[in-house]
Formats: C-alpha cells, sequence, structure tokens
C-alpha cells in the first residue's frame, strides 16, 4: 500500500487577504456594538423600532423574529409546463 500524496494547503498570501477580510468585517461589528452600548442611534435600532410597531412586539424581540421570517422566504420555482393528453396540463 502507497500513501497517498499529501493535499497541500493554502497560499500564506490567500490566508492573509482572508485574515484581513474577517478584521475588517469584526472591526466594523465591533464599532456597531460599541455604538450600541453607548446609546447611540443605529439604524438596526430604528429599523427594529419600526418593525416593533408593526407587529405589536418589542424591538428586541420583532428583530430576530423579522430575521427569521425573510430567512424562510424562498424564492418561487417555476415549473415546467407539460401537457397531458388532451393538451392541458
Amino acid at each position: 500500500m502507497f500513501a497517498a500524496a499529501p493535499a497541500g494547503g493554502a497560499q500564506l498570501g490567500q490566508i492573509a487577504i482572508v485574515v484581513g477580510f474577517v478584521s475588517v468585517a469584526y472591526a466594523f461589528l465591533l464599532l456597531f456594538a460599541l455604538a450600541h452600548r453607548a446609546g447611540r442611534p443605529t439604524r438596526i435600532a430604528a429599523f427594529a423600532e419600526k418593525l416593533g410597531r408593526l407587529v405589536r412586539m418589542p424591538a428586541w424581540a420583532a428583530l430576530p423574529l423579522g430575521v427569521a421570517a425573510c430567512h424562510g422566504v424562498k424564492k418561487p420555482k417555476h415549473e415546467k409546463h407539460q401537457k397531458g393528453k388532451n393538451g392541458h396540463k
């Protein structure tokens, strides 16, 4: 039995690019969290308040509900028109 050749891995340059993008994403998340903790109004908080008034729930409950509801929405699949014996579907 022969051992398989090692699969290798990503080049250091590729890893550096991913680390950079993830760091920027986390920096924005940190800034958002700090602004929220400081009590400054954010767009997400304003959206949560509007959604809360719409569904008559507190904003802290309406926002996760809205995200979950949007996550369950799927695009309809187009049905292929198949004709039966009499020319109808």
